[in-house]
């Protein structure tokens, strides 16, 4: 049980999924046409803090049509990881934005300006592009000047994604 205050999402899969079961389930194929409620079932529970917590269930569930897995934040919130991901490949590439280009730091995308962003534009690419054009292209170890081409930019983006 999550501490309280922890918001968790859970999920139901078939055993399959189970770590402990993959061994044994690795000749049967995912997408069999068998009724998926004779399969017993592990219940996933994902806390807030991005742990997982996996219990097996003696009963199977009464029907299985589906398993929903987020991709974009809508279910679990992932958007703080994305920032972090984007900033940790800032860092790793040495993108630096004017007016601070000879700057030691890297761009940095703080929580509330990301927040902004991303309730602006969506998609990765999209985010950068918008962000570059309004505040000017970066220098970084990808390509020795700031992009003046299209090409250039679209290459800049591309690998920092």
């Amino acid at each position: 049980m999550p501490p309280m205050g922890m918001a968790s999402t859970s999920l139901l899969a078939p055993t399959s999924f189970a770590p402990a079961a993959v061994a044994a389930t690795a000749r049967r194929s995912f997408f069999s046409h068998r009724p998926t409620s004779s399969l017993p079932a592990v219940r996933l529970r994902l806390t807030r803090t991005s742990s997982l917590v996996a219990s097996a269930s003696a009963s199977p569930p009464r029907s299985l049509d589906a398993l929903i897995f987020d991709c974009d934040g809508v279910i679990l919130e992932s958007e703080h990881l994305h920032r972090q991901a984007y900033n940790d490949a800032f860092a790793h590439f040495g993108v630096r934005c004017p007016p601070a280009a000879d700057a030691d730091t890297p761009l940095y995308w703080d929580e509330a300006f990301y927040d902004d962003l991303q309730n602006r534009i969506g998609g990765g690419k999209p985010k950068m592009r918008w962000y570059f054009g309004e505040n000017g292209w970066p220098t970084s170890k990808i390509l020795e000047t700031a992009p003046s081409s299209d090409e250039d930019r679209e290459k800049l983006v591309d690998v920092i994604q």
